[in-house]
């Protein structure tokens, strides 16, 4: 057990997930202060550049905001950026679990979970949803300020692999159940090495993964956090959405690297309602 405290910066209702989280219906997300990485661009930056924001709740308590999401339709319950608060958080999805939580439970990181990090929620999650942000520890350093970062992501992917093994194909047309889900931001001017995170994830786990390649970057953070406005000056393409042709380009690196289970987005439709506002009670502009 474990008496730690968790600082819960938001719990709500979310609707812009893969198709198959939540089974057509909205992810029970609890969004948890604080980040071990410094992204300049992070649309969460509101909490994750900032540990104290939020409130502090008891795992007991966090529970009961899991339980209370269930009862107001979630299809699942998500885990945003656990990992640096990972022993309380899993005490509270176990008594959630204990008081008859029986939906899927999705882990969410940004990918540099430890194993004993993981071991902990061995039997407890249900799908990893973990980022598999970069392709070189250069850019890892200069857009994320952490070191290591490709083997440090390529190690947890095979730990979560391990735990509860690739999506099902027809889960993923449906209700994702139990598995592996990657995530993989295109950055503009390539910048993520997507050709090389490809790689990595079919040499790590094999062809079998789901990867979700995401179009949704947008500059708005730059401006907003110090690493941000750092960042225009060292990387000034990161200024723009990506275009089209990037996006058909990191298409081609994944497929080129033996990677077909997809799911896209269209960078040419980049919802605002996908940005969230933590300083509002409900975040995102569709709850």
């Amino acid at each position: 057990m474990t008496d730690q405290l968790i600082r819960l910066a938001a719990a709500c209702l979310h609707r812009g997930e893969e198709p198959p989280l939540g089974g057509g219906r909205p992810v029970g997300n609890l969004f948890f202060a604080g980040c071990n990485l410094r992204c300049g661009f992070c649309q969460n930056h509101q909490i994750s550049h900032h540990p104290e924001a939020g409130v502090s709740i008891t795992p007991a308590a966090c529970a009961e905001r899991m339980l209370e999401l269930a009862a107001a339709g979630a299809g699942a319950i998500g885990l945003v950026t656990p990992t640096h608060q990972g022993a309380a958080v899993a005490r509270a999805v176990e008594l959630a679990r204990l008081q008859e939580l029986a939906l899927p439970v999705i882990y969410n990181s940004n990918g540099t979970d430890g194993p004993t990090v993981l071991a902990r929620f061995d039997g407890l999650v249900d799908v990893y949803l973990p980022d598999f942000k970069y392709g070189s520890d250069a850019i890892a350093q200069n857009l994320s300020r952490v070191s290591g970062y490709v083997a440090r992501a390529r190690r947890a992917v095979t730990v979560m692999h391990a735990q509860v093994g690739h999506l099902p194909d027809d889960q993923a047309e449906g209700e994702a159940r139990r598995g592996l889900i990657v995530r993989h931001l295109v950055l503009p001017g390539g910048l993520a090495g997507t050709a090389r995170v490809a790689r990595e994830l079919v040499g790590a786990v094999g062809d079998g993964l789901w990867l979700s390649l995401m179009a949704q970057y947008h500059p708005d953070a730059l401006a907003r956090t110090g690493a941000g406005r750092a960042l225009a000056h060292l990387h000034p393409e990161l200024a723009r959405p990506i275009a089209t042709a990037e996006y058909d380009q990191a298409l081609q690196d994944v497929e080129d690297a033996g990677l077909y289970r997809l799911f896209t987005q269209d960078p040419g439709a980049s919802p605002a309602e996908g940005r969230p506002d933590f300083d509002r009670p409900e975040p995102f502009r569709w709850s």
